[in-house]
């Protein structure tokens, strides 16, 4: 139909969630070619993903679990959804989304 808002695109949103396993396992260098860790590589790439949605001004919402951490989520019970928690909510992303300084206080994996 001609008018009708749901053919103009500019009033759709995409939600995002962003899922980063930061268990131990993620932490040890595999290759020797590559002094970084999996989860280092992990998390530069989705700085590289942040990054390009800032710049293109994108008013998409971006969110972010992460598991193998402490737990920290509304639907933990008894033994379910151990070890994950919400990193970040659902928000149209902007330079507060800092996950190399946030992941030290945030991320304490289990042992």
């Amino acid at each position: 139909m001609k008018g009708d808002d749901s053919d103009n695109l500019e009033f759709f949103v995409e939600g995002i969630v962003i899922c980063l396993d930061v268990s131990p396992g993620m932490r040890i260098k595999c290759c020797s070619d590559d002094p970084r860790t999996p989860l280092q590589i992990a998390i530069e790439c989705i700085q590289w993903i942040l990054q390009r949605r800032i710049f293109s001004e994108s008013k998409d919402e971006i969110g972010m679990v992460i598991f193998g951490s402490e737990t920290n989520n509304p639907l933990f019970k008894g033994n379910q959804y151990r070890n994950v928690s919400i990193f970040r909510k659902l928000e149209v992303v902007d330079w507060d989304f800092d996950i190399a300084h946030k992941r030290e206080r945030s991320v304490c994996a289990y042992r």
